[in-house]
């Protein structure tokens, strides 16, 4: 399309009329004197609904310019420059046309229309002011896998709910809430040896799915690349105002997905992929028997080798946090095959071999997990003594080694080793009952 070169020069002054001259020099609209501007459509010139020495809104060149920047020198400075032109125009040239009638401006749309503020919005309805706004939010997109069961229905452990629900609210364990409200073992530092630890036996394990219960506010969880770039992590936490947040915060996560879960009641649930359902690969449990009574972390960890995944990663700490007369942990060595395997003093062995055996020991150890409320909802739960008797686990590190915090371990059982000692449990749960 080709437009006269001097109606272009006489729109040209007016700043509301520049972006239209640009985009006909984008579109390669050529200039040429010698068409009439007569011959342009005016549905051609960008939809605009008017001649163009005027402006949609009814006002001239002149007084829109005037409007714009007053009538100051520049503004008789153009409008001289346009009679010029006028006047320079020989016989050969397009006459000077007359503007035509200005077009009526369109209703805005109806969405526009109905937005507050707008005129007319008051009058209308609600439902037809709201209704294509609402329409337009986006839907969260699927996730890439489900679990079975797909909700923990809780109902008996509303207290321990209401408890975490004002931990966090409260940032009870004064840690940095900006950046957990966890607890400090829970920010880059208190968390910096079991990222490093559990991305190494993620990665040398070829672990897939990973189920962590409890959760908390995942502060140091997607440090790790292995947890972070799962085919499925699932976390569940009995805070039902944290549950709530990870799961708006990660909606758009297709490999992440969060429950309102307890451990407890609920157990561990089966990850679908595909149509076909299987237990997690790895289960974490992390700073969380040590916040339950002894009773109630048995019942969590039967849960949990009985839900058929296949290794098991839990806080524990030394059997002499409780007896003082134990042996400190030894360093560990690497096995054959590069992991992590528990060696320690015959002293120390024999020590372990006595506390899952001798009855003093199990009920010392028994009494230290029954007054959990009492004692700040804490216990040191030691998981190679009674009432765990848990075997040598496949790693163990210590949790806060490069940053010295606290003296617990990360260990890291294969389940299919915990399964003869778990079916022991209502035993040795009757036993600490009458310790």
């Amino acid at each position: 399309m080709e437009i006269p070169c001097k109606h272009l020069v006489l729109v040209g002054f007016t700043c509301a009329t520049l972006s239209s001259v640009f985009v006909f020099w984008q579109q390669g609209w050529k200039c040429n004197p010698a068409v009439a501007l007569s011959a342009v459509p005016s549905t051609a010139l960008l939809q605009e609904p008017e001649n163009w020495t005027g402006s949609r809104y009814g006002v001239g060149t002149e007084n829109r310019t005037n409007a714009r920047h007053g009538k100051g020198k520049g503004a008789r400075k153009a409008h001289h420059q346009q009679e010029n032109e006028h006047d320079d125009l020989d016989d050969h040239q397009t006459p000077h046309i007359e503007p035509q009638a200005v077009v009526p401006v369109e209703p805005l749309p109806a969405t526009l229309a109905a937005a507050p503020g707008a005129p007319g919005a008051a009058a209308m309805p609600t439902a037809l002011r709201t209704a294509p706004l609402a329409s337009q939010l986006p839907t969260p997109p699927p996730k890439e896998f489900a679990i079975v069961p797909g909700e923990c229905a809780m109902r008996q452990r509303l207290k321990q709910q209401r408890h975490f629900d004002q931990v966090h609210k409260t940032n009870a364990w004064g840690s940095d809430q900006r950046v957990t409200t966890s607890g400090t073992g829970s920010d880059q530092r208190g968390a910096f040896d079991w990222v490093y630890h559990v991305n190494l036996f993620i990665l040398q394990y070829n672990i897939k799915t990973v189920a962590d219960l409890p959760s908390g506010d995942v502060a140091w969880q997607f440090s790790v690349p292995g947890i972070n770039k799962a085919k499925a992590y699932f976390g569940g936490d009995i805070s039902v105002s944290v549950a709530q947040r990870n799961a708006k915060q990660y909606a758009s996560h297709l490999n992440k997905m969060f429950r309102h879960w307890d451990l407890i009641e609920c157990g561990v649930p089966q990850c679908c992929q595909d149509g076909n359902c299987a237990p997690f690969d790895l289960v974490i449990t992390r700073d969380a028997l040590q916040h339950m009574t002894i009773f109630d972390s048995l019942k969590a960890v039967r849960n949990i080798v009985n839900s058929g995944a296949k290794y098991f990663a839990v806080s524990s700490y030394p059997p002499h946090s409780v007896d003082a007369r134990a042996p400190h942990p030894q360093v560990y060595a690497r096995g054959a095959a590069g992991s992590a395997r528990y060696v320690g003093h015959s002293s120390e062995e024999d020590y372990i071999q006595r506390c899952q055996t001798s009855d003093e020991l199990k009920r010392k150890f028994c009494r230290s997990g029954q007054r959990t409320e009492e004692a700040g909802w804490f216990f040191t739960n030691v998981m190679r003594c009674f009432p765990f008797n848990f075997p040598a686990p496949v790693l163990d590190k210590a949790s806060h080694e490069t940053f010295k915090i606290e003296a617990d371990h990360l260990q890291i059982f294969q389940i299919s080793d915990l399964k003869s000692v778990v079916q022991r449990y209502d035993e040795f749960l009757e036993f600490c009952k009458q310790a």
